[in-house]
């Protein structure tokens, strides 16, 4: 008795099963990896801030610029205007005015979605007050950052005033070490 064969011994390489079988296998591998460099391409994680070190295994914030702000006894009040156009931000030091700058850059970090982050900078005014405009729709959960502007984008802050706060048009958020006497919409 023998063995029958579907196909006869000299029949073409494409009506063979193995053949088909290799080459789907190569298909899927292809496909696999184009895929992954898809994803890795299209869904980068964002670029670590600064005041993040990468400490072993796991990337930890940096608290010298936030412990060197409570120790000058620097504090800020941030308010968005009604209209929620623009950001005042009233701030004191018990180590004297000299530590406060003349710009103010002041960081609105969404928790999830990066594209939502905003930087601006804020200048004092004639009455002491930093301000600066603020893109539209800017509410909901935030990490609010103040800090002076750095001479270039490599030096460190000396120090930084940071909250999480919900925003929306009118609010105030107090930000490091309270004021004696302060209220919201003061000043």
């Amino acid at each position: 008795m023998s063995a029958q064969t579907p196909l006869a011994p000299g029949a073409p390489w494409y009506r063979q099963f193995w053949p088909w079988f290799i080459v789907g296998m190569l298909g899927v591998s292809v496909v696999g990896s184009l895929s992954t460099v898809a994803i890795a391409l299209l869904g980068a994680d964002p670029e670590v801030r600064r005041d993040y070190v990468v400490d072993a295994r796991a990337v930890v914030p940096l608290t010298g610029p936030r412990d060197r702000a409570l120790a000058l006894g620097l504090g800020a009040m941030v308010g968005i205007e009604a209209d929620g156009s623009r950001v005042s931000i009233e701030t004191w030091s018990s180590a004297g005015a000299g530590v406060l700058p003349e710009r103010m850059v002041v960081h609105f970090v969404h928790p999830t979605l990066a594209e939502r982050d905003v930087r601006v900078v804020a200048v004092r005014e004639a009455d002491g007050v930093h301000r600066a405009a603020l893109p539209s729709g800017l509410e909901g959960r935030y990490e609010i950052g103040l800090s002076p502007e750095p001479a270039s984008r490599d030096e460190r802050v000396e120090w930084e005033l940071a909250s999480k706060a919900s925003l929306a048009p009118g609010a105030w958020i107090v930000l490091g070490s309270p004021r004696a006497g302060a209220r919201p919409g003061a000043g």
